[in-house]
């Protein structure tokens, strides 16, 4: 029976996008063998040791063309229906939004990612599929011990992502807003989870805004003097590289503000649950007087 002949010896489906490995000549689909790099650098059929670059090498390189035009042409249905399901289960994976479990990262951060865990390779891949919307949720662990994020945490863009000849990848992303958890789940050992956005947003006009405003006004003050305090310029420049220079929008000022000053991690985390700039401002400026 061909179509037996042609069955992905790793999900037992017929072939999708084939590589064909090199020297030992086994072939399988492209997502089952960048599967099965993530945990070694040798075949998954003889294990025979493949080139320490060989994850960068099959994550880009051509399908086995010959064979992949034979399936589609003897076995244009049951192809058909495999490219179908394969989109299906994207989706699916879309509407579950994966979690780094990792630290801290307030909306406006920088942060920067070195990947080599395998489940969170896996993730990354899928983040930055053509087509994907190259965001995932950060959250710290539950801080009450159980398996599992935080309720809170931001939701990262995917700046840029550069995979290493082994497999491991090196993440530029940014904290866009705040999201709370509602429902978690698990996808092939990493965490899922649906997710709410929390507003972030400055009151639209009048007395509000411009309590935001001067509040704003006030916090930048402080921040000078803070700064005044360092012991030479360059270690201001080196505050400033390391955490940017102060945002425009007042909404983000307090995240970014919340970064730089001293504050236990857990003061921090409540941040991520306001949903007013002002109650915001008023929390980081009421740390301000704790710093000396």
């Amino acid at each position: 029976d061909f179509e037996d002949l042609l069955e992905c010896q790793l999900c037992y489906q017929l072939l999708h996008d084939p590589v064909t490995l090199y020297p030992c000549g086994h072939t399988a689909c492209r997502a089952c063998i960048l599967r099965t790099l993530d945990h070694a650098p040798r075949c998954f059929l003889c294990r025979t040791p493949l080139e320490s670059s060989s994850y960068l090498t099959y994550h880009a390189h051509a399908p086995n063309r010959t064979l992949q035009k034979f399936v589609w042409h003897n076995f244009p249905r049951e192809s058909w229906v495999r490219a179908q399901v394969l989109a299906l289960e994207a989706r699916d994976l879309l509407s579950h939004v994966p979690i780094f479990i990792c630290s801290l990262t307030l909306p406006g951060a920088p942060v920067h990612l070195h990947v080599f865990e395998p489940r969170y390779r896996l993730m990354m891949r899928r983040v930055t599929a053509p087509g994907a919307p190259r965001l995932f949720g950060m959250c710290m662990p539950d801080p009450r011990g159980l398996p599992g994020p935080a309720q809170y945490g931001s939701m990262l863009k995917v700046d840029s992502l550069q995979w290493l000849p082994d497999g491991r990848c090196l993440v530029q992303a940014q904290a866009v807003y705040a999201i709370k958890v509602t429902e978690t789940g698990c996808t092939d050992g990493y965490c899922t989870a649906r997710v709410e956005g929390i507003p972030r947003a400055c009151p639209a006009g009048g007395e509000g805004n411009v309590k935001v405003r001067d509040l704003v006004c006030h916090a930048s003050r402080k921040l000078g003097v803070f700064l005044e305090r360092l012991p030479s310029v360059q270690a201001r420049h080196q505050f400033l590289s390391q955490f940017g220079c102060m945002p425009c929008d007042p909404a983000l000022f307090a995240y970014w503000l919340a970064g730089v000053l001293p504050v236990p991690v857990q003061e921090k985390y409540k941040l991520l649950g306001m949903t007013s700039a002002r109650d915001r401002l008023i929390t980081v400026m009421r740390w301000f007087k704790c710093v000396r």
